[in-house]
């Protein structure tokens, strides 16, 4: 249970709780060592995408992206999938 409220079940990304939980650690004060980045990425369009060809599609293109983006991070690195929550 816990290993699935970490991920989003579409994408296999990190979810919004993990992505905090990282976030706070990373720029926590105390915790800091070299430099952390954050870098956002948003999918324009991505309403129109599900509407044309429907969510399983536009999930497809979220799972591809995620992929991809973990593909280039290192293993300490948190991709996540944030959908309207901030």
């Amino acid at each position: 249970l816990a290993a699935d409220l970490a991920h989003d079940s579409a994408t296999g990304a990190a979810s919004v709780e993990t992505l905090r939980t990282a976030l706070v650690r990373a720029f926590h004060p105390a915790r800091r060592v070299g430099e952390t980045a954050l870098v956002v990425v948003e999918v324009e369009r991505a309403a129109a995408l599900g509407t044309a060809y429907g969510p399983a599609a536009a999930d497809d293109i979220y799972a591809t992206l995620a992929r991809r983006l973990r593909a280039g991070t290192r293993g300490s690195d948190v991709v996540a999938r944030v959908a309207a929550v901030l």
